[in-house]
């Protein structure tokens, strides 16, 4: 038999283009968080440890940055991590500690790494908030009305204040969520709520994100003001799905 020319491919069947199919990169970061948990469960990572620099830490890894980022985010969600802002990433507490201080257990619902937590999360919230503003809108009371235009006054004096900023905002939340009348809403909105809080620790810290998460909080406090239902459910949804973008995007 002749030998094939110098540079000709062999021959053979094509493979089909659709038997390739995408990695799914959530794995990956499944997998890098995985790890990490299991560092912090046998010991190696104790509460106040820091974790190398984001870009030696992939390296080891053998993960994009990106991915990572997905991966410590999960983690700094679920009460493992935590994030200080020009210092790093800290081993916030043990598996055993995060379970005992709020983090998913029995009685609460369970947000898993595994099922994307910051998307699971915010369908959540995208699902129980809009609602409960739309809710709030036929019922807010002037009492009620004169609560969170306070609640909005002392977020915009303190914008400059990230973790007094976030304590206003989760109870201009909550407020609209009391103002409601749902006690099933406000019931599944608490058992999130240790989520929520540390998702906003997360995107709450961005360049900007204050000053627009003021004008959208406004935008919802007009809307109960005139109780139009519409505009408080669309202004609700708007200022979530600003800030579920945010921090996807810090994830990808």
């Amino acid at each position: 038999m002749a030998a094939s020319s110098a540079g000709t491919p062999p021959s053979g069947p094509a493979v089909k283009a659709d038997v390739f199919k995408e990695l799914d990169r959530r794995s990956l970061a499944r997998h890098a968080a995985d790890h990490i948990k299991a560092l912090i469960a046998s010991g190696s990572l104790a509460p106040g440890d820091r974790l190398p620099p984001e870009r030696e830490l992939a390296v080891r890894l053998g993960v994009s940055r990106p991915t990572l980022r997905e991966a410590v985010g999960a983690l700094v969600i679920m009460g493992l991590l935590e994030s200080r802002q020009g210092a790093g990433t800290f081993v916030a507490r043990t598996a055993d500690e995060a379970t005992a201080t709020g983090s998913p257990n029995a009685t609460t619902v369970s947000i898993d790494i595994e099922e994307d937590p910051l998307g699971a999360l915010f369908e959540l919230r995208l699902l129980l908030e809009p609602t409960a503003a739309e809710r709030a809108a036929s019922r807010i009371s002037d009492e009620e009305v004169a609560g969170l235009r306070q609640l909005f006054e002392d977020m915009v004096k303190h914008q400059g204040d990230p973790d007094q900023f976030i304590r206003l905002d989760v109870e201009f939340h909550r407020q609209i969520q009391l103002a409601s009348g749902s006690t099933l809403i406000l019931s599944m909105l608490d058992r999130i709520s240790s989520l929520a809080f540390r998702s906003r620790t997360l995107s709450g810290r961005a360049p900007g994100v204050t000053q627009r998460t003021v004008a959208e909080h406004h935008a919802i406090l007009e809307a109960l003001e005139a109780h139009d239902a519409f505009l408080a459910k669309a202004a609700m949804t708007a200022h979530l799905m600003h800030i579920r973008g945010l921090l996807i995007g810090q994830a990808t």
